[in-house]
């Protein structure tokens, strides 16, 4: 058996592997790009545009970015740390069990 020499990269996620090509790396970083002024899209866009859940996108999207993969290699400095703040941030509250998140009406 020899060789498969059109592989795609992997990125190993503790949940399995990612096929970049199948969900499109460059496009994820181009919707994080433009939707960082709202902290990274709503979750139905990313439900709609990839088929992920909000964690998995994240979490993709941050590995893209510490990796340097597709478009996440030529971004500038200040919008990766941005980018992987926004992914820090949106991981953050998405871990936080419901029971445990603070209500709307409770002060801050």
């Amino acid at each position: 058996m020899t060789a498969d020499t059109n592989a795609r990269p992997r990125i190993s996620r503790g949940s399995g592997d990612f096929n970049m090509h199948d969900h499109n790396y460059n496009y994820m970083v181009t919707f994080a790009k433009k939707r960082r002024h709202w902290g990274g899209g709503s979750g139905k866009d990313i439900l709609t545009e990839f088929g992920l859940s909000q964690s998995e996108y994240f979490r993709q999207l941050q590995s893209l970015l510490d990796q340097r993969i597709g478009a996440a290699a030529d971004l500038p400095e200040g919008l990766r740390e941005e980018l992987t703040a926004i992914c820090q941030q949106r991981l953050g509250r998405l871990s936080v069990p419901t029971a445990n998140r603070p209500s709307p009406t409770q002060a801050t």
